[in-house]
């Protein structure tokens, strides 16, 4: 994600680490990655409620997430 530089979807295997980072825990740590993703799927499915993101499917077996047209995250 390089900082939020990056354009198009993102899916929850690379949204978590990148969370985990921002929050300074171990990105190493696959236990943790995969409960940091899990409560991430839930945040990520109310903001889809409220129109703020887009499901743009599965990747994978992986949701993977978009900003609506015309929506920035600044």
């Amino acid at each position: 994600m390089q900082g939020g530089t990056r354009q198009g979807a993102y899916d929850n295997a690379e949204l978590a680490p990148h969370v985990m980072k921002a929050k300074g825990l171990d990105t190493g740590d696959k236990v943790l990655t995969k409960g940091i993703g899990s409560t991430l799927i839930h945040a990520l499915r109310m903001q889809q409620k409220h129109g703020k993101l887009n499901l743009d499917g599965k990747r994978h077996g992986v949701s993977v997430w978009r900003l609506p047209p015309g929506k920035t995250l600044i």
